[in-house]
């Protein structure tokens, strides 16, 4: 992989990791309460790719690592918020495609790529 092939896929990570862009996984599900599965495969596609392909030794991939993690950690958590009776945040979509053997396949697909 060229460096600037690397520098993208940082650029899109910390993107991911910002979550200020409209653009990306975590604002649409957090700001707009809308659950992008294409948008969640490819952030996956990426990070296992940079997780994969990326020496610790990089001064980057600890703080991309960490920020990933909790990009992830905060997508389970929303899943449990829209569980909640007690919490206002709903995925606008939730019926039409999640449902809890879904968002556990999805938990364990996060795991897979955050602990291989």
């Amino acid at each position: 992989m060229n460096d600037i092939m690397v520098e993208n896929l940082k650029k899109y990570l910390l993107d991911e990791i910002e979550g200020e862009k409209k653009s990306t996984f975590i604002y649409k599900l957090d700001k707009e309460n809308y659950f992008d599965e294409k948008r969640l495969n490819i952030l996956l596609k990426k990070t296992d790719f940079f997780l994969k392909n990326n020496s610790i030794n990089d001064p980057e991939y600890i703080d991309i690592l960490k920020g990933l993690f909790n990009v992830f950690l905060h997508t389970i958590f929303l899943f449990y918020c829209n569980n909640s009776p007690d919490d206002y945040y709903k995925i606008v979509n939730y019926d039409e495609c999640l449902n809890s053997e879904k968002i556990t396949n999805i938990y364990l697909r996060i795991k897979d790529v955050i602990f291989a």
